[in-house]
């Protein structure tokens, strides 16, 4: 509760414990998205009526959503996995951490510029 009670200002924050907050809050950020989008993905392309892919080849709003769902879906999946082995002691498992959630962030980037690209009707 730093900088609610008057004697404790912001800058006076224990930085171990802020760092397992994030790690705890990116966690959380990671289960609900790789839960929407592989629950998106399931429902949308393989419970739909048309069966699978073949639908999502037709046009390309659809081939965009469907690129969209299976890179966030794997993206996220890829990242929970090494978040979850982050939990062993040890610099590499942070390290691959750390890689993996940069791949993450250059993934998700291209796709908000293909997004407003497609959106903006360039291609």
């Amino acid at each position: 509760m730093s900088g609610l009670i008057p004697d404790q200002p912001l800058t006076a924050s224990d930085p171990l414990r802020l760092g397992l907050y994030a790690w705890v809050i990116y966690g959380v950020l990671i289960v609900t998205n790789w839960s929407y989008y592989s629950n998106r993905f399931y429902y949308t392309y393989t419970m739909s009526e048309y069966r699978w892919f073949h639908a999502a080849w037709r046009t390309r709003y659809g081939f965009g959503t469907f690129i969209r769902d299976t890179l966030k879906t794997l993206g996220w999946g890829i990242v929970g996995f090494f978040w979850a082995i982050s939990l062993i002691p040890s610099p590499i498992t942070f390290s691959w951490f750390a890689q993996a959630t940069t791949v993450l962030l250059s993934i998700d980037a291209m796709a908000l510029g293909a997004v407003i690209t497609r959106a903006l009707g360039i291609f």
